[in-house]
C-alpha cells in the first residue's frame, strides 16, 4: 500500500510539474487553482509521510525549502506562485538537513543554467542576438562539467562574472510599454517591488486615472527548472548515473563533514 501512494505520489507530481513547465513557458504564468491543488496535495501526502515516518528529519525540507523561497519572493527575484511549488517539493519529498540544503543547492545551480540559456534564446528570438555576450559564458559552463571537483567550482564563478553583460542586456528587453488596452490580469508592472500580477480591478483604476501607456516586466519563466531538478532526482532515486557539474558531490561531501 505505501509503495502504492508513493508511486501514485511520484506520478501525480510528475504530471503537475511538467504542465506547470507548459503553462508557465506559454503563457507567462501558472493557474492559481492547480497551484494550491498541488500545494494542498503535498500536504496530505507530507501527513502520511509523518504518520509512516516519525523521523524528527523529515520537518526540515518544508522549512527549509519554506525559507528560501520566501526569502526569493520578498527580494523579487521570483513570484509567490514559484515560492509555493517550491514549498509543495519540501513537503512531498522530506529529507535530512544536509540533502535539504543539498537539493536546495542543485535546484539553485540548475536555476541559474536555465536563466543564462533562457536569457539567450529569448533575446535570440527577439532579433538582439548578443552572441559576443554568450561565447565566454558557454565555454566556462562546459568546462565546469567536464573539469574535476576543484576547477568545476572555479569554472562555474568564471560562468556567473561572465555571464553577467548577457543578463544586464537581457533584463532591459524584459520590460517594455504597451497599451493600457493592452494590459491584462496577471501582467507585472515595473513599478512593483514584487512579483504579484495586476487585478482587474487595478487595471480599471489605471484606466480611470487616463493613463495610456504603462511599462510592464517579464522574468524568467522559472517553473520548468523545478521539472529538471524532479527529473534529476527520480533518477537519483533510481539509481541511475546523472550527468552534473562535479562541484555538488564537493557541496555535499563539505555538508557531510560540516553536519
Amino acid at each position: 500500500m505505501i509503495n502504492f501512494l508513493q508511486l501514485v505520489k511520484h506520478i501525480l507530481t510528475l504530471i503537475f510539474l511538467a504542465r506547470f513547465s507548459i503553462e508557465d513557458i506559454k503563457k507567462t504564468e501558472v493557474s492559481n487553482l492547480e497551484i494550491f491543488l498541488f500545494f494542498g496535495m503535498s500536504i496530505l501526502f507530507y501527513i502520511f509521510e509523518c504518520l509512516n515516518n516519525s523521523s524528527f528529519e523529515t520537518i526540515f525540507s518544508p522549512i527549509i525549502f519554506l525559507f528560501f523561497s520566501s526569502l526569493l519572493f520578498f527580494l523579487g527575484q521570483w513570484g509567490a506562485g514559484d515560492a509555493f511549488i517550491l514549498t509543495s517539493l519540501g513537503l512531498l519529498f522530506p529529507s535530512s538537513f544536509i540533502l535539504s540544503f543539498f537539493y536546495f543547492f542543485v535546484i539553485s545551480v540548475y536555476g541559474i543554467i536555465y536563466s543564462f540559456l533562457y536569457s539567450f534564446i529569448f533575446s535570440f528570438l527577439k532579433g538582439k542576438k548578443y552572441i559576443i555576450y554568450s561565447l565566454l559564458p558557454f565555454f566556462f559552463l562546459l568546462l565546469s562539467f567536464f573539469s574535476n571537483s576543484v576547477f568545476s567550482f572555479i569554472s562555474f564563478l568564471f560562468f556567473l562574472y561572465s555571464s553577467l553583460p548577457l543578463l544586464i542586456k537581457v533584463q532591459k528587453d524584459f520590460r517594455r510599454k504597451i497599451k493600457i488596452d493592452k494590459l491584462k490580469e496577471g501582467d507585472v508592472l515595473s513599478s512593483f517591488k514584487f512579483w504579484i500580477g495586476i487585478t482587474k480591478k487595478d487595471i480599471l483604476k489605471l484606466k480611470r486615472k487616463g493613463i495610456k501607456f504603462i511599462e510592464v516586466k517579464e522574468g524568467v519563466r522559472f517553473a520548468p527548472t523545478f521539472l529538471i531538478f524532479f527529473i534529476l532526482f527520480e533518477l537519483s532515486y533510481m539509481k541511475v548515473v546523472i550527468w552534473m557539474p562535479p562541484f555538488l558531490m564537493l557541496f555535499l561531501h563539505a555538508l557531510q563533514n560540516l553536519f
